[in-house]
């Protein structure tokens, strides 16, 4: 039974909330991807965090430690990673870069607002908010997000965007996938520089990239070291780089 205390905060986060205008808001979440049904699986548990305005966001990704025992491919230790990488989104030019290459070594732009919506009457609870369901395709993958009208920044976490409030979860019809946000922060007096960190660096649009992890995916599936070994890249992550 959840005590007065918490109704209380509950109801005040939710009338602040309401009753500002965002500058910016930053929320962290936990992200999980775990998918056996490919030929070769992959695994992603990460740290995330959302720094948005509604021009202009941020999303970074870092490893959480981890170990756990998969049905296909054994034991995934996460421990020892320590990669840190950066997603910057304008809206007003419609463009997301990454610097997760895969390889590439270049900046990799994309396009915002990928995915068709189709909102619908259900609603979750998330950190203790209603949020709205709304369903949607996304390279590869069937998925339902729960978003929040009274932070109304059209964003989300990784490539997730186009709906009329902030989304804090998101999840994959198949179970591979899923990412819920955990503490939100805002202050409407704090200036946050939504710079772009990766103008002036070499880029590739998203067709290139997905030619150039094509010829690498065929690359590996035809190596055949000689002492027997056999080696495996995964057709994409959260979001499929190759088209099957």
């Amino acid at each position: 039974m959840i005590n007065k205390s918490v109704l209380l905060f509950l109801f005040l986060s939710l009338t602040t909330f309401s009753q500002n205008n965002f500058d910016f808001v930053k929320i962290n979440y936990k992200s999980f991807l775990l998918d056996e049904r490919e030929e070769y699986g992959c695994f992603l548990y990460e740290e995330t965090t959302l720094v948005t305005s509604n021009l202009k966001s941020f999303y970074y990704e870092k490893a959480r430690d981890t170990i756990i025992q998969t049905m296909s491919m054994g034991e995934m230790d996460n421990t020892s990673a320590t990669y840190n990488f950066t997603y910057f989104k304008d809206f007003e030019k419609k463009q997301v870069y990454l610097n997760r290459d895969y390889g590439l070594k270049k900046i990799i732009i994309d396009s915002t607002n990928n995915i068709k919506w189709e909102i619908t009457k259900n609603r979750k609870k998330v950190m203790g908010y209603s949020c709205q369901e709304a369903k949607g395709v996304f390279r590869g993958r069937n998925y339902k997000a729960y978003f929040l009208k009274d932070i109304p920044i059209s964003n989300g976490p990784f490539k997730f965007d186009g709906l009329p409030g902030i989304i804090l979860k998101v999840q994959s019809d198949d179970g591979s996938v899923n990412i819920e946000a955990y503490e939100i922060e805002y202050n409407k007096d704090v200036k946050f520089n939504f710079s772009n960190p990766f103008e002036g660096k070499d880029t590739a649009t998203w067709y290139e990239f997905k030619e150039f992890y094509k010829r690498r995916l065929e690359k590996v599936k035809n190596y055949n070291p000689e002492d027997g070994m056999s080696f495996s890249i995964p057709i994409g992550y959260i979001e499929k780089f190759v088209d099957e």
